[in-house]
């Protein structure tokens, strides 16, 4: 499955619809040249020819609209926001080629499915992947961070075969969450071979995708036996759903993950209806914003202070 190659044609012959359509508008004959439905943010259809987003799911600054790059694209982003809604997806799925109804259907799977934790089943050889959390402005590792490192640290001391990911980009101090988190590790006993460090992602999404860029390149080039297709999630709790997500979508349904989380210092009450919004803002931003969300390090529209959508 390759999740962000998203051609510029539109795909199939379609007509743009709203979200909230019924399904038998939505089998309705198609012209010959389908147009891109336009992006609207809020809480109902405004007409016949757009795609609404909820707010929660699309935070796409004051003028409230944006054009998908393709048909596909929107028909994707309007199925994951029918689950969301917890309405069918099915009239917009309908409406994708064959290979991005297959895609969107593993992203709506993916959406609602519980996290397991490693056990005997898994893989001794599973990839560890520990997700940043920011640093001090000294570059050094916070609290809630190390909690992450050291479920992290303890996973690998009993499975001395698998290899680890600190996964995590430049902040607004100029440090680089991964190399930091790689520096606890190696102070923490762990053999700095054993530890690959993907510094360029900024957001949970864009750690799957460096992550599984990184994975590939390390499986290529490995001498023998190719690393499992199986990956241990190290994050805090309130964020382990999203992690374990995100990571589903990016690597495939031929992957495996498991979820390894630790608890949040200071602790914190978990909120779970803002941990599901949070995986379907990733999964619809996937198809609306994907230059964003694969971009090296920190996007343009970023920067010091600027607090980050995702």
């Amino acid at each position: 499955m390759k999740l962000f190659s998203r051609g510029r044609a539109a795909i199939a012959p379609v007509i743009a619809l709203s979200l909230l359509v019924t399904p038998s508008v939505v089998a309705a004959p198609a012209p010959a040249v389908p147009a891109v439905p336009p992006i609207v943010v809020g809480p109902a259809p405004i007409g016949p020819n757009t795609v609404v987003i909820p707010g929660e799911l699309l935070p796409v600054g004051p003028s409230g609209a944006r054009t998908a790059r393709t048909v596909d694209d929107a028909y994707s982003a309007a199925a994951i926001a029918a689950q969301y809604l917890h309405k069918d997806p099915r009239p917009a799925l309908d409406r994708l080629s064959p290979a991005r109804r297959a895609e969107v259907s593993h992203i709506l799977k993916v959406l609602e499915a519980p996290v397991k934790a490693p056990g005997k089943a898994t893989n001794p050889r599973a990839t560890v992947v520990v997700l940043g959390n920011g640093l001090n402005p000294d570059g050094s590792v916070h609290p809630n961070l190390q909690r992450r490192l050291e479920v992290a640290r303890d996973y690998a001391r009993k499975h001395p075969a698998s290899p680890i990911i600190t996964s995590g980009g430049k902040t607004e101090h100029g440090h680089v969450e991964a190399e930091a988190m790689k520096r606890w590790l190696v102070r923490a006993g762990i053999s700095p071979k054993r530890i690959h460090v993907e510094g360029n992602s900024w957001s949970t999404i864009s750690n799957a995708w460096h992550s599984a860029r990184l994975f590939n390149s390390i499986n290529k080039n490995i001498r023998g036996r190719k690393l499992p297709r199986e990956l241990v999630i190290a994050t805090t709790d309130s964020h382990l759903h999203r992690g374990v997500s995100d990571y589903r979508i990016a690597f495939g349904p031929r992957t495996t993950v498991y979820g390894l989380a630790s608890k949040s210092d200071p602790v914190q009450q978990r909120n779970l209806k803002k941990e599901r919004t949070s995986r379907y803002r990733d999964a619809v931003g996937l198809f609306i914003f994907p230059e964003t969300i694969v971009a090296d390090g920190l996007p343009p529209i970023f920067g010091a202070g600027i607090p980050r959508f995702w």
